[in-house]
């Protein structure tokens, strides 16, 4: 059985990487949103800075994807 801490940290994992992906929320509401009072450490391995640039760079890359794929189907 999963514990209540296991499930909020999941939980939280999966609202940050959305509210990462956002650039209109500064790292401060991100924090905020996410329950904590401040910006910390709490991704893994990455800073929120460096976790929110990873998610806009992937972000990007999808988004050229989809528009070189949706050129070939026009032509």
């Amino acid at each position: 059985m999963a514990s209540f801490l296991g499930i909020l940290d999941d939980l939280r994992a999966g609202l940050a990487r959305e509210y990462l992906s956002d650039a209109s929320l500064n790292l401060a509401e991100v924090a905020c949103l996410l329950g904590y009072a401040e910006v910390s450490k709490r991704f893994p391995g990455k800073t929120p800075s460096q976790a929110r640039r990873r998610s806009l760079a992937e972000s990007r890359k999808t988004l050229a994807g989809i528009r070189s794929l949706r050129l070939a189907v026009i032509y």
